[in-house]
């Protein structure tokens, strides 16, 4: 009895020390006809609607089985101008693993993939403040197929992901 009482407390003190992700705020950015070109950036903002201690910057890549390339490269801009928080930086998304080609992250459906990774952690926002984000893609083709949705994601920084 005492072993099970061990057991249940073990677990309890597991679960308990577990946390969820708490999302503050996404947003989906569809790629039409999944080509995404050069000169195409996407760009997004958000405007808090109360303040936010310091959050995770998460960006979640929807793909086909058909993309040809184990990373995708990319350009970001991230700008807090309230707080003159202005970050470019180039960065890749590894979709696949090197010597195998199998894909990483969650398959969706027949069709799809995401995978996410996370891009940095962000500095504490007040209300009514607002943040920009733009990326651009830098991969070998001028056009690359197969990518139907770059998803932002904010969570608050000391929850899993």
């Amino acid at each position: 009895m005492g072993n099970r009482k061990i057991l249940i407390w073990v677990a309890l003190f597991l679960l308990w020390g577990c946390t969820a992700e708490e999302e503050i705020w996404s947003a989906s950015l569809d790629i039409e006809n999944q080509e995404w070109s050069y000169d195409d950036p996407l760009t997004t903002s958000w405007t808090a609607p109360s303040d936010v201690p310091g959050s995770h910057l998460l960006i979640e890549v929807v793909h086909t089985p058909d993309f040809r390339y184990q990373n995708l490269y990319m350009r970001g801009n991230f700008e807090i101008p309230d707080h003159d928080f202005k970050q470019k930086d180039t960065f890749s998304v590894q979709l696949a693993t090197r010597n195998s080609g199998r894909w990483l992250g969650e398959r969706i459906s027949d069709h799809q993939w995401k995978k996410t990774d996370t891009l940095m952690t962000l500095p504490p926002v007040s209300k009514g403040e607002t943040i920009l984000l733009s990326l651009e893609q830098f991969s070998r083709d001028s056009v690359i197929r197969n990518l139907s949705q770059i998803r932002w994601r904010l969570i608050e920084a000391g929850t899993a992901e």
